[in-house]
Order: C-alpha cells, then sequence, then structure tokens
C-alpha cells in the first residue's frame, strides 16, 4: 500500500494568501500544510501496521505527493520528513486527477492506496477501514450542516450502495446532518478502464466522488477524534487555537 498526497490546487479559498506560496507550503499551528499531511502518513501507516493490515512497509509509509508543477521544487524541499517518497506535478485537473497521473508511473494498478488531501487537517484519526473484496472503496464521514455539506462531498443512501455527491443541493440533502466524506480515502483495485471512464464535472474537473462511485462504497464509518478543512480562513484559526491551547498545557 502507498500513500498519495494532493497538495496542489489554485487555494482560492485563502487569497490573496496563496498568490505567491503554494497553500500547502502555509504554516498552520507551527507546521505546513504538507508536513501534517506526512505526520497523518505515518500514523495511518503505524495504525495499519499492528492491525496486520499494511506490514510489508512496516512503521514507515511509502508517500507521493502530487503539487503544481511550479511548486515541485519547493515541495521536495519540504521533504526531510522521509526518504522513501517522490514528489511528482499534477497535469490533469480535479483529485481524481492526481489518481489518474499517479497511475501506472508511481503507483501499479489494482494496488491499494491512501490519498489523503493535503489541506486537511487530521489528529489521532482512524485510517480508513480495510475490506474483503478486491476492489472498492472506504471512506470516513464527518457530521456536518447543509450549509457546509453544500460546498463538499457527501455520503447518501443508493438502491443498493451509498452514493458519493459532489456539492448537493437542498433536494438531495433532506433532513437532518448531512455525512461529509473528509479527505482520507482507501481504494483498491483501480484499473486503466476506471480511470479511463471518469469524465471531467461541470467546473472542469476530475471530481473524487466519481471514483468512488465507480469503485463502490465498501466500508464508511463516523471519523472519530478532530478533523477540519485547513483550505479555509476558519479552518486555519481553528488549528491555530487548538495549537494555541496545547502549547500553554506543555509550556
Amino acid at each position: 500500500m502507498k500513500f498519495l498526497i494532493a497538495a496542489g490546487g489554485k487555494g482560492t479559498r485563502l487569497k490573496p494568501m496563496t498568490d505567491h506560496i503554494n497553500k500547502h507550503l502555509i504554516t498552520v499551528g507551527g507546521k505546513t500544510m504538507i508536513a501534517r499531511s506526512v505526520e497523518t502518513a505515518f500514523s495511518m501507516q503505524m495504525q495499519m501496521f499492528f492491525h496486520h493490515q499494511n506490514p510489508d512497509r512496516g512503521i514507515s509509509p511509502e508517500i507521493i505527493v502530487c503539487t503544481n508543477r511550479c511548486d515541485v521544487k519547493a515541495v521536495k524541499a519540504e521533504r526531510p520528513w522521509i526518504t522513501n517518497s517522490w514528489v511528482f506535478a499534477q497535469k490533469t485537473p480535479g483529485v481524481a486527477g492526481v489518481v489518474i497521473d499517479a497511475i501506472p508511473q508511481y503507483i501499479d494498478y489494482g494496488e491499494e492506496i491512501v490519498l489523503l488531501l493535503g489541506d486537511q487537517f487530521f489528529e489521532n484519526v482512524q485510517a480508513p477501514r480495510g475490506f474483503d473484496g478486491d476492489r472498492g472503496a472506504s471512506i470516513l464521514l464527518y457530521p456536518v450542516s447543509h450549509e457546509v455539506a453544500k460546498t463538499c462531498g457527501i455520503l447518501v443512501s443508493g438502491m443498493n450502495k451509498p452514493i458519493a455527491v459532489e456539492k448537493p443541493n437542498a433536494e438531495v440533502l433532506g433532513e437532518g446532518i448531512a455525512a461529509c466524506i473528509v479527505g482520507a480515502y482507501r481504494f483498491k483495485g483501480i484499473t486503466a478502464k476506471d480511470l479511463k471512464s471518469l469524465k471531467k464535472s461541470k467546473r472542469g474537473e476530475y471530481e473524487i466522488t466519481s471514483l468512488i462511485n465507480r469503485l463502490g462504497v465498501e466500508s464508511h464509518e463516523w471519523l472519530h477524534g478532530c478533523w477540519t478543512d485547513m483550505g479555509t480562513f476558519d479552518g486555519i484559526q481553528k488549528v491555530e487555537a487548538l495549537h494555541a491551547v496545547k502549547s500553554l498545557f506543555h509550556a
């Protein structure tokens, strides 16, 4: 199993802060976003190792980082954390585009992977659960309001299996709390046919929800621990506040 970190994008929600810097290189709570993503990969790999889900790798994960072409050098400079890692430039737009670009050059067809969004904060969070089938997707969920759900992907009930929906409307949301799909996905059994079948969304990107639905949701569970989206000013403030409180207790 390999860990793939999506560290590209335009950082639109963080402008003007991201006018001259990749958002994943922004320091939040004393660490860059990309450094936090690497820590998450180590934490999840350790969990899987002790649960005998990825024993061949030991406690050191194999990490592949996908970023903007102009940021490859800067991201590589942030890479003293691990020797068994690679950084490459994204060519295909969207989060699913990261997977399209990584396979088969860095990841073999069918190989199990964990995809992490580099702008999301995880602390004491479980790894997406493994499953017995040869192919499928395993995801983590977080309860959010309908207002927040309209800006992300959510999981809804389907005829046979749950369905992932990107930026749902009010009709899809229905009533009650929405189940937001957080940026830690586990995939198994991806084929060339799967990737070729993906189509761009109306916003011109290959959405990760399309890949989830193509493979089928084999496992989903509520996230345990702390999570927030650092790709917004509100998310950054939450992480900074948590860091400040922890600093007081460790002073």
